[in-house]
């Protein structure tokens, strides 16, 4: 049985096992899985801005041989990948964070280069999903009905989908995570983009600290499973990696707690969705006979709880010798599996209808015009900077 991580920014990650924060009410428990697996063997795609393989807590997970011919690898304008990528798989070296299936192999799959999705470059992106066991994708429309895209282009890419899950891990099924975008406050959700609404994919959904939907996570009956992530266009935000130096996110005076290389304040259905990618992993390597239904059935469950004890002795209860009553029922728990793997939640609690005691009242939303949006982006909040601003699709 492998220690568990000793990264010193894990206890930072609120959302993996409850620290970091005073008393966040939601978290994914993901350490009591780490005993048994750890992602090992499993290929994960990164579908997103390039991510910056010789990170320190990324380069050893990096697996240049999937990367996707006729894609941009020499430069990125955007931290967004790095990111998301640090939430799946940073390393459990004792430096920085622990990603969640920080066993697994990674793959930079970059279709964002510093905005807007490049659909030419999802094209040639999705034609290799077939390759990886996982692939995340945070990003997605921003208008009602994708008035950008052109039917006939999106024609050559929607076939990829149907490959992936059908060719994918030797006909089992590539697993498919999608960020179910942040436009909570506008005019369109998550069953109007071309992005979410491929049957295979698994869309994620966001929570904050407390358990409730996120005030930006876009709504849709076609949301799988929400996963926790930042609180709003602010702080508090997911710990993960970022560009180095002073081309990412935290570049140094924005009061960031942690070195130049990590960022705290990534939010976004964009952070969510790669805990769901992760745990997706886990569950792989615990059963590589699962197929891309089962995923999706098993992440859309309840989590199994032990049966209380029964009050009273069964009816056939056998009698203590020499005695005219059965003995007393067992107090003791019912056994749970170590081989659990840690799953996000599939209901998010609805925002009660009154604060809790002793906690601020939070102001709703603003109604201020957006700026006009990006054609399809990443699902991520924007920077504490720009807390102001009700768009939820500038950069992370």
């Amino acid at each position: 049985m492998p220690a568990l991580p000793t990264d010193p920014l894990l206890e930072r990650q609120w959302n993996l096992h409850g620290t970091g924060l005073p008393n966040p009410a939601v978290n994914i428990n993901i350490t009591p899985a780490w005993r048994d697996y750890t992602g090992r063997g499993i290929r994960i795609g990164i579908y997103d801005s390039l991510v910056e393989k010789t990170h320190a807590d990324l380069a050893a997970g990096y697996d240049p041989t999937l990367e996707a011919e006729g894609l941009e690898y020499s430069f990125t304008g955007s931290a967004h990948g790095t990111q998301v990528a640090g939430i799946i798989a940073a390393r459990a070296n004792n430096l920085g964070i622990t990603g969640i299936a920080h066993g697994a192999s990674i793959t930079s799959l970059p279709v964002i280069f510093s905005g807007p999705v490049v659909l030419a470059w999802v094209e040639l992106a999705m034609a290799q999903a077939r390759h990886f066991d996982v692939i995340n994708m945070s990003y997605g429309g921003t208008i009602a009905f994708d008035p950008y895209i052109d039917p006939a282009a999106w024609g050559p890419i929607a076939p990829h989908y149907t490959a992936a899950a059908e060719t994918g891990r030797q006909g089992l099924g590539t697993i498919m995570v999608t960020a179910a975008g942040n436009n909570r406050t506008t005019s369109t959700d998550a069953n109007l983009s071309y992005y979410q609404t491929q049957r295979q994919t698994f869309l994620v959904a966001a929570t904050n600290t407390e358990g409730q939907v996120a005030e930006y996570s876009s709504t849709g009956a076609n949301i799988l499973v929400c996963a926790p992530s930042s609180d709003g266009f602010g702080t508090p935000g997911i710990t993960t990696t970022d560009r180095s130096g002073i081309e990412g996110a935290n570049y140094g005076t924005t009061g960031e707690p942690v070195p130049l290389d990590y960022a705290t304040r990534f939010g976004g259905t964009s952070a969510a969705a790669p805990m769901v990618a992760g745990i997706a992993a886990l569950m792989l390597e615990a059963n590589p006979a699962l197929g891309w239904r089962d995923v999706r059935d098993i992440l859309a469950s309840p989590p199994a709880t032990p049966e209380p004890p029964s009050a009273s002795p069964p009816a056939n209860a056998k009698k203590l010798p020499g005695s005219s009553t059965p003995p007393p029922a067992s107090t003791a728990p019912a056994s749970i599996s170590r081989k659990t793997t840690a799953s996000a939640s599939s209901t998010p609690t609805p925002p009660s209808a009154s604060p809790k005691p002793g906690t601020p009242n939070k102001p709703p939303p603003t109604n201020k015009a957006a700026p006009p949006p990006s054609p399809a982006t990443w699902c991520s909040t924007p920077p504490i900077s720009s807390i102001s601003s009700p768009s939820p699709w500038t950069r992370a």
